[in-house]
């Protein structure tokens, strides 16, 4: 099926995340996301994402930004990673960053019951795309999963990796949604939940953040 066909799919997810992905002065927005893993510990994470595919996210195991063609900078865990892909691939940002930066994009189909929120239907589109936190992660095949009633991204499945993320609780932050929640299973147990505190949405800076060093 064509690009074309996906990006049909993917405008009015935009629109139902609201107007930041096409309003000048949103391009950053920062959080604080507390995370849960399963047989460890919590920790806490400040994150900086900048639209499109940057992120800069400190805590735990991680001091690192992110930025498409250019290798990770700082250091981070591999729950860091896992942490950073969440974000740079399994989010709204993440697949509109990939759909624009050159991953291959296909409509799988319209309709899908949802398994994981009976009663609800599903539009899922397909996409291939390098790994954009660590190159030796390799190609990245995820099927994303849209509300056919919201329009809001619900899930994304990996189905080599046997992972599935979640995403649920949206909030609306002045005109704008973001999950306030984020799940992620590993082989149907549930291995990370992310809670996203948002504490900004504003323009893009030149502050040398996400410049190459």
């Amino acid at each position: 099926m064509s690009r074309g066909r996906a990006l049909s799919v993917l405008e009015p997810a935009v629109d139902a995340a609201g107007n930041r992905f096409r309003s000048v002065g949103k391009e950053r927005w920062s959080a604080r996301v507390d995370v849960t893993r399963t047989g460890g510990g919590p920790a806490s994470y400040q994150v900086l994402m900048e639209w499109p595919g940057k992120l800069l996210i400190e805590g735990p195991g991680a001091a690192a930004v992110f930025a498409p063609g250019a290798a990770m900078r700082g250091n981070a865990s591999e729950a860091g990673l896992d942490i950073a892909e969440i974000l740079l691939e399994d989010t709204l940002d993440g697949l509109l960053a990939a759909s624009i930066q050159g991953a291959s994009l296909r409509v799988v189909g319209t309709g899908y019951p949802d398994p994981s929120r009976p009663g609800h239907g599903a539009t899922i589109v397909a996409v291939l795309m390098p790994s954009r936190v660590d190159a030796a992660r390799g190609m990245a095949a995820k099927h994303y999963w849209f509300d056919t009633n919201t329009r809001l991204l619900a899930r994304v499945v990996h189905p080599k990796a046997g992972r599935e993320t979640r995403l649920s609780d949206w909030r609306d932050i002045d005109g704008d949604r973001f999950p306030a929640t984020i799940t992620v299973l590993q082989d149907n147990t549930v291995k990370y939940t992310l809670t996203l505190t948002l504490t900004g949405v504003g323009p893009r800076l030149a502050d040398g953040t996400f410049d190459p060093r």
